[in-house]
């Protein structure tokens, strides 16, 4: 992953420290369009959604992290704790 890429990802996490969820998950989404091979953000930006209350997003974020890498335990865990919150 490019550097600019981990500062964007940096940056868009500290606006949680700001109590900008809303301004994350933006940041993260657009993070996402430029880069769907970062794994990370999907972790990141769903479970973001979770807290968001958008556990429908969160659920199908999941399940496009699992289909990138099949052996994501921690898509799987998110995916029941979403599911339960359903």
């Amino acid at each position: 992953m490019s550097d600019d890429l981990r500062r964007r990802y940096g940056a868009a996490l500290e606006l949680l420290t700001q109590d900008q969820p809303e301004a994350c998950a933006a940041e993260l989404e657009k993070i996402l369009n430029d880069a769907p091979e970062f794994l990370d953000v999907y972790e990141g930006l769903g479970v973001l959604y979770g807290r968001l209350g958008r556990v429908d997003e969160a659920i199908a974020l999941m399940h496009r992290l699992i289909e990138k890498d099949a052996d994501s335990i921690m898509a799987r865990v998110n995916l029941s704790v979403f599911y339960m919150k359903k």
